[in-house]
């Protein structure tokens, strides 16, 4: 069995004094080995129902064969989300203090070196995405300010939303590019990938998609595949964005993973 280096408790204080460049460890997974990951219920300091993430490694891809490798409270389960090979995880984190409201903080654990790596902070609540091969994370929302600390509603703008790129390797935020779309939307405005490029939708009421599309994160290109926000009758013809964990073809692979055995373990 695997032991990881330091107890929740001391890992929550060592934390709650962490800079973006400090570094805990874990045993590093060995070359026939993947992550999966359990969660389960974990009451907050403020009484709030969060999440308890533990992380194992998964040799042979066999989930009958597993280690555990660390525990970590105050997830935000629905948020993790894996490389395409399984090596690398990405997770948000809530932190109490007595001053202040909860903050969040990306980490990014990295199994080939052993390392959890916290990448920023923020109060926002907005959605993200990484790129299968790692290097870029995209968000939708105002990331542009100090220390990428996001206003409490940054979808408000039902004409444009502003998008954001995180070079993971280099440790920057892009410039952020805007996508102004031809009319407007009630719903709100959601991000996924597709291999190493993202795909932003602007949603109607009831979950229906108006408009979409691309973003590459290394040249920071937009590509529209449609827009039919400007159309009077806007409802028929467009596709249905499933507010679920069930397949759907306009959802990815982080969604899908929620309910796969092999990835998200039942215990």
């Amino acid at each position: 069995m695997r032991t990881f280096l330091f107890t929740v408790f001391i890992l929550i204080k060592v934390l709650s004094v962490s800079t973006a460049d400090e570094i805990v460890r874990f045993t590093p997974l060995g070359e026939n080995e993947r992550f999966a990951y359990a969660v389960e219920n974990a009451q907050s300091p403020m009484g709030f129902a969060m999440w308890k993430m533990t992380l194992y490694a998964v040799r042979n891809d066999n989930v009958a064969d597993i280690s555990e490798l660390f525990v970590w409270e105050y997830v935000t389960w629905e948020n993790i989300q894996f490389t395409g090979d399984f090596r690398v995880a990405f997770f948000f984190a809530r932190q109490w203090t007595a001053s202040s409201p909860p903050a969040r903080h990306l980490y990014m654990a990295n199994g080939n070196t052993g390392e959890i790596r916290k990448i920023m902070s923020t109060r926002d609540s907005s959605d993200f995405r990484v790129t299968k091969d790692g290097r870029f994370i995209g968000f939708i929302g105002d990331w542009d300010s100090p220390n990428y600390e996001a206003p409490t509603f940054p979808h408000l703008g039902y004409e444009k939303v502003n998008l954001f790129v995180y070079d993971v390797e280099n440790k920057t935020m892009k410039n952020h590019v805007t996508w102004h779309i031809n009319g407007f939307i009630d719903g709100g405005w959601s991000i996924f990938r597709r291999d190493n490029i993202f795909i932003i939708y602007a949603d109607l009421e009831g979950g229906h998609i108006a408009a979409a599309t691309e973003l590459n994160p290394e040249t920071m290109e937009l590509t529209a595949l449609w827009d039919m926000t400007n159309i009077n009758d806007r409802i028929s013809p467009l596709p249905r964005f499933a507010h679920s964990d069930r397949y759907c073809e306009w959802q990815d692979d982080i969604i899908w993973q929620r309910n796969d055995p092999n990835i998200r373990l039942q215990r």
